[in-house]
């Protein structure tokens, strides 16, 4: 007998036959159409127990409503709780609400706070599914069932504040949310909505609806009971929070709604004005806050006011300090005795100079025209406190000439802040230093000029016998290095504090007359330094690059075989530098090119960077007795490539 002659009730009855696979019953729906309608809801059933159901995934997933549609309505309860975690991430709106009454119809979900996996690690319940993805439906649809575990409820409505989803605050808060739930140092959710909304670009019109999703969830909140004061673990309010973030709207709305302006965060004393000034140092913000009744005059713990939170970061430094002033902000130092003007010194140019040039690569230099504007209106000049003098370093090793020549020119304790004695505990990258020190680091003609002008090398020859002497090779005053002399000092034993004669010091400041005067005095071109790793006249003139000084050297006699502390000769560093025209010199004042340091490397090695300007000097040099000629061989094949 045909089987398209059975009756319906006898076809429905083979296709329940469990002996038969679903690929069997597949085969049979595309017979025909009828054969397709009969088989279908077996299908879906054979599915749903032997492949827990992949089909309707496969169909939520690509969004197949027609396939979704067949297999809610054959009759049998195929949606799993897999189906609705589904609906959520995948579906459009609408499906999420479909699959829930369909399941509804055979029972509904039993739990629905059970947690589903969703990969190898990790699994969530359909609330937090819900919350994660946004989905309005679903939340409404779990919330109305009343089955939700408080925790998870208000949970999800500081995440819903944190992202700025009103609509999401607004339906958590009807059905009984609490508003003030604490979560991630103990942060409202008023609290993160003032804070998060920092991510929204207030100038970017693109983000319009996003920052009107942040004033509405606040408003909800304030009209909620929500406590405006409240303080998370750093002691900030909304309000600081809202100050940080820069936005002028928030904060507008939380004062006009009982935020106190004079509140201040416990660990630092900074109130809302403060905060903004250091986080975002915009003028319509600070503008703002002085129209609503901040006070320019609030000191923090350290006695500092808004002022003190001005820095390089802030965009319109001068324009903020001018309105502060006018609200009667203070410029007197500090309850450590620190000034405004050493404040910006210290800060801008030590600290965050350092991290914006090295490690963001912004091009930060100090604020000369804050240091202007401040020193006009009367600001006190003298810089106090323990760093001071480490203030005063940085400022010599990484501000621009006119900063520090701005800064010496005004500067009331001059003589304090660059003496030695001031220094005596200050190290940078573990060694002592003055100004002049400094200056010299730098190797910048000009800063050196203005360390001595000012008295910056009075640090460096404190507490030495040799004092006048070296003061006269600093400033090339020959009559007082003739005076000296006629008293009966010696020119190589008088030495500074780093144990450096009167004629390094002036190679280390290119003081020419100076050392003209010295060598022709009968100085000795070979004197190794106490404390400069064992460098003799010559290692330092061509650590300095200073050609026409090597010359003069070799000419009074400098060995060029001298060592240092790491084993180098003159014609190491020379090599390593690559200046030609002093390793023809000391070639030809018969330099070894075989000469080996402490680690072993010879010049030629060093000069290897250089391979077609150095290198062919030192493989040029005829070789000595005993010396292997394969290794000659070696380095002009080098040179060749």
């Amino acid at each position: 007998m045909p089987l398209l002659s059975l009756p319906n009730e006898l076809l429905s009855a083979i296709c329940q036959d469990r002996r038969f696979h679903e690929r069997d019953l597949y085969s049979i729906a595309r017979t025909c159409s009828r054969l397709f309608h009969i088989a279908l809801p077996y299908l879906y059933r054979s599915n749903f127990l032997t492949k827990y159901g992949s089909a309707l995934a496969w169909a939520i997933e690509g969004n197949r409503m027609a396939v979704i549609q067949r297999a809610l309505d054959c009759g049998l309860d195929v949606v799993r709780l897999e189906h609705l975690r589904l609906a959520i991430v995948h579906g459009p709106d609408g499906l999420f609400t479909m699959l829930w009454e369909n399941k509804a119809e055979h029972g509904g979900v039993q739990d629905p706070n059970t947690y589903i996996p969703h990969d190898l690690f990790r699994r969530s319940t359909l609330f937090a599914t819900a919350r994660n993805y946004g989905r309005y439906d679903a939340f409404k649809t779990l919330l109305e069932t009343g089955r939700m575990y408080a925790q998870d409820r208000d949970q999800a409505l500081w995440d819903a504040a944190h992202d700025g989803s009103h609509e999401l605050v607004r339906l958590l808060l009807e059905h009984g949310a609490n508003a003030m739930t604490l979560h991630y140092h103990n942060m409202s959710p008023l609290s993160v909505a003032a804070r998060c909304i920092r991510r929204c670009d207030i100038h970017n019109n693109d983000n319009t609806n996003n920052r009107d999703g942040f004033m509405e969830t606040t408003r909800l909140l304030l009209n909620h009971g929500v406590e405006i004061e409240h303080r998370d673990d750093e002691g900030y309010t909304a309000l600081h929070h809202a100050a940080a973030a820069g936005h002028c709207q928030m904060v507008e709305l939380l004062v006009s709604s009982g935020a106190d302006l004079t509140a201040k965060e416990p660990r630092r004393g900074y109130t809302a004005l403060h905060t903004s000034i250091r986080k975002v140092g915009r003028l319509d913000m600070t503008e703002l806050l002085l129209r609503l009744g901040a006070d320019a005059s609030a000191t923090d713990n350290e006695g500092k006011s808004p002022l003190f939170c001005l820095n390089s970061l802030c965009k319109e430094t001068i324009p903020i300090a001018k309105v502060l002033l006018e609200s009667g902000a203070s410029m007197e130092a500090n309850r450590k005795g620190d000034t405004l003007l050493r404040s910006a010194v210290a800060y801008d140019i030590s600290e965050l100079a350092k991290f914006l040039v090295e490690e963001q690569g912004v091009d930060c230099r100090a604020p000369i025209e804050l240091i202007k504007f401040l020193i006009e209106r009367g600001a006190d000049t003298t810089m106090r406190g323990e760093l001071a003098s480490y203030a005063m370093l940085c400022m010599v090793q990484d501000g621009t000439v006119d900063f520090i020549r701005v800064v010496l020119k005004n500067l009331a304790n001059l003589k304090e802040v660059m003496g030695w004695k001031s220094l005596k505990d200050v190290h940078i990258n573990g060694w002592r230093k003055s100004t002049l020190h400094a200056a010299i680091d730098r190797k910048s003609q000009e800063i050196i000029d203005l360390m001595i002008q000012f008295g910056g090398h009075e640090g460096y020859l404190a507490n030495n016998k040799g004092g006048r002497l070296h003061q006269g090779a600093i400033t090339g005053d020959i009559a007082l290095m003739q005076s000296v002399l006629d008293e009966g000092a010696s020119l190589d034993a008088e030495r500074d504090v780093w144990g450096c004669t009167a004629l390094v010091v002036a190679i280390n400041l290119w003081v020419t007359a100076s050392i003209n005067w010295l060598l022709k005095k009968g100085t000795s071109a070979n004197t190794e330094c106490d404390w400069c790793s064992k460098y003799t006249p010559l290692h330092h003139a061509i650590d300095r690059n200073a050609t026409a000084v090597v010359r003069l050297l070799l000419k009074h006699g400098a060995k060029v075989g001298s060592k240092t502390g790491s084993g180098n000769t003159a014609l190491h560093l020379a090599s390593r530098s690559g200046n030609t025209q002093i390793v023809k010199m000391l070639l030809e004042s018969g330099a070894d090119i075989w000469d080996r340091n402490y680690q072993g490397m010879t010049p030629m090695q060093l000069a290897s960077q250089f391979p077609n300007t150095v290198l062919p000097l030192l493989t040029e040099k005829p070789l000595k007795a005993g010396k292997p000629r394969r290794l000659r061989r070696r380095f002009r094949k080098t040179t060749s490539r």
